[in-house]
C-alpha cells in the first residue's frame, strides 16, 4: 500500500469538528448523494411496507409492497443509488465510503422515531453513538489509498 498523494481538486474538508484528510469534493458529493439516497429508499420501504400483516409470508409481502404507489419511486430510488455507488466507488475506495455511508443509520433511525413512532431505546442509541465515531475516524483518513486507481 501507498501514501495518499493529494490531487490540486483535493480540499480540507471539516467531518464532525475535525479536518478530515484532503479529499476531493467531488467524492464527497457521491458520499452525500448516497446517504440521502439510502435514508430515502429506507423510509420509502417502510411505508410500502406498512399495514403488512406480521402472519403474511414473503409473497404477500412482495405483493403488498408492489401494489403502494411508492413502489415506483423506491425502484427509481434504487436504480439511482446503484448508478451513483458505481460512480463514486470509480473515484473513491470501498473502506473509505462504505462507513461514511453509515450516517444513514443514525439519520434513518431519527426518522423512524418521529415519521413511525418507532422507539430508539438505550442500547440503540449506544449503537447509534458508536456508528457516529467510526464514521467520524474514518472521515479523517484520504479517500484513495492506492496511486493511480481512481484517476
Amino acid at each position: 500500500m501507498t501514501d495518499h498523494v493529494p490531487g490540486e481538486n483535493e480540499h480540507p474538508v471539516m467531518v464532525m469538528g475535525v479536518v478530515a484528510a484532503k479529499v476531493p469534493w467531488i467524492v464527497w458529493i457521491g458520499v452525500g448523494t448516497a446517504i440521502v439516497l439510502d435514508v430515502a429508499v429506507q423510509m420509502a420501504w417502510k411505508q410500502c411496507v406498512a399495514g403488512v400483516p406480521d402472519s403474511a409470508g414473503f409473497a404477500a409481502t412482495l405483493t403488498h409492497a408492489a401494489t403502494k404507489p411508492l413502489s415506483v419511486a423506491l425502484a427509481i430510488l434504487m436504480a439511482t443509488q446503484i448508478f451513483n455507488w458505481s460512480w463514486l466507488l470509480s473515484r473513491a475506495d470501498l473502506s473509505f465510503v462504505q462507513p461514511l455511508t453509515a450516517l444513514s443509520y443514525p439519520i434513518t433511525a431519527g426518522l423512524a422515531w418521529a415519521a413511525f413512532d418507532e422507539q430508539i431505546g438505550a442500547l440503540r442509541a449506544g449503537g447509534l453513538v458508536l456508528v457516529l465515531a467510526g464514521v467520524w475516524l474514518i472521515g479523517g483518513t484520504a479517500a484513495s489509498t492506492t496511486r493511480g486507481a481512481h484517476a
